[in-house]
């Protein structure tokens, strides 16, 4: 027995009964769709292939450079193009803050590389906008991410943007790896690229990404004392921007502003519906085929994918056998329990 409540039992004193404290918004919202049982599935349904392939590059994941060269002057101008390609209304705004002349940003070349690429906190102006300096590649894509990022910060980081507030981010690094591989011969002559070394970056930058986000969700599945609120939204970014590419190509620059809007203004439900994504802990199938897909599109970036079918068992809706062609289309089809021989594991091909 403890001291404190021993003296209590002699002197007849009670201990006060705690006080529950009322939920804070982005504990409701976050807790809508369990976020850990969401890390939990995506830990879980790594494949051999991806965890050796995590293993073998998580401590170069943050540290990697590309083959393609760049310079600060040819930086700003693909990232320019390349907003000009996503939307024009997306374009104004990062235009606005290029042009800064609200004061409201202010944009540092990090030549000591002591911050690295990032934006200080929302809601103390002049808001402060990092780009480390490097001279390949990830230069622009930190560009593009970080510029991303001011577009969601007008009223603060809202409980939505707490929980998704990497998400726009990434899937605009998705766009800008498109625009970069349908580049003209001209634009690769222009800049000074090479089509199969720019190729081999994007699907580099692509893998390098992964591997960082499952070490958020390895970091938040195995130490529960760590900031579920970073972690968790880089995990969820991995779901959101797998899910947004499925979208057709052109309508995500629509659905994309729309989500950016919905987050800035603290709409979690509606920034959901912008990118048309069910992952409420009611909705279990959903959010079985949403980590699904997840694994799926890593096993084909980092190449280990080579059948087309993929079957797991779920107690509610039996065997769920999903067809995935090349097109990266879904075909699902019901039926009874897996046959004897017919493995139930995500990812087994």
């Amino acid at each position: 027995m403890k001291v404190l409540d021993f003296i209590r039992k002699i002197t007849g004193k009670r201990k006060k009964p705690e006080i529950e404290q009322p939920k804070t918004r982005y504990q409701e919202l976050v807790e809508s769709i369990d976020d850990l049982d969401l890390c939990h599935m995506f830990v879980t349904s790594i494949t051999p292939e991806l965890r050796e392939f995590y293993k073998e590059h998580r401590k170069e994941a943050t540290t990697y450079t590309l083959q393609t060269a760049m310079y600060d002057s040819w930086s700003w101008d693909i990232a320019e193009r390349f907003f000009s390609s996503v939307d024009m209304e997306i374009l104004d705004r990062v235009y606005n803050v290029l042009d800064n002349q609200s004061g409201k940003f202010k944009i540092i070349i990090d030549t000591r590389g002591g911050k690295g690429s990032c934006v200080s906190a929302p809601g103390k102006f002049p808001i402060e906008i990092f780009i480390r300096e490097q001279y390949d590649l990830n230069l622009v894509y930190d560009i593009v991410h970080e510029l991303t990022h001011t577009l969601d910060m007008e009223n603060g980081d809202t409980p939505t943007r707490q929980i998704l507030g990497e998400v726009a981010p990434q899937c605009m690094e998705a766009l800008f790896s498109e625009f970069l591989h349908d580049l003209t011969e001209d634009d690769l002559l222009k800049y000074g690229m090479t089509k199969y070394k720019l190729d081999e970056d994007i699907r580099t930058r692509k893998k390098m990404t992964f591997v960082t986000r499952l070490n958020n969700a390895e970091t938040l599945e195995h130490d529960r004392k760590a900031d579920r609120v970073l972690e968790s939204r880089y995990m969820l970014a991995q779901i959101y921007t797998t899910h947004f590419m499925k979208i057709p190509k052109e309508e995500r620059g629509k659905r994309l502003g729309r989500f950016i809007e919905c987050v800035a203004n603290d709409d979690f439900e509606g920034a959901n519906a912008a990118f048309g994504i069910r992952i409420k802990k009611s909705d279990k199938l959903q959010r079985r085929f949403l980590i699904d897909d997840t694994i799926i599109d890593a096993e084909e970036t980092i190449g280990a994918r080579q059948g087309d079918e993929i079957i797991f068992y779920s107690k509610k809706h039996g065997t769920v056998r999903r067809t995935i062609p090349k097109q990266h289309t879904f075909e699902e089809t019901r039926g009874n329990q897996p046959q004897q021989g017919t493995s139930a594991n995500l990812g087994v091909r």
